[in-house]
């Protein structure tokens, strides 16, 4: 059995590492697009048990995982707000304190601010 989907079919693409789903949709005008959506709360639960398992007054190294972004959170902002992604991209300042907003605090793998 292949892995070949048709357009008609509503879950067309879905990747299983990220849970994003691309459906094709057929407007009754005739008009189609296609909508991508992910399934987040994977990488939230992973986030929550990191956070769980490290203790607050644990010693931050210098590299270590302090957050699990999904794309979706990136794309939006690149589309949405182009500045901002291209700021954060750019100054390692402005990157941390964007994660240390309450926007991303649940993909946020420790307690602390980083």
């Amino acid at each position: 059995m292949s892995d070949y989907r048709y357009l008609h079919d509503p879950n067309f693409h879905v990747n299983p590492l990220s849970g994003a789903r691309t459906e094709y949709i057929q407007e009754t005008d005739g008009s189609v697009y296609l909508r991508r959506t992910e399934d987040d709360e994977p990488v939230k639960e992973f986030a929550r048990q990191a956070r769980l398992s490290h203790g607050q007054h644990q010693k931050f190294d210098e590299m270590q995982h302090v957050a699990s972004i999904p794309m979706h959170l990136l794309t939006d902002m690149l589309m949405n707000n182009p500045t901002l992604y291209y700021e954060i991209l750019g100054d390692q300042d402005v990157f941390k304190a964007w994660l240390n907003s309450e926007k991303v605090a649940a993909y946020r793998t420790r307690d602390y601010k980083v």
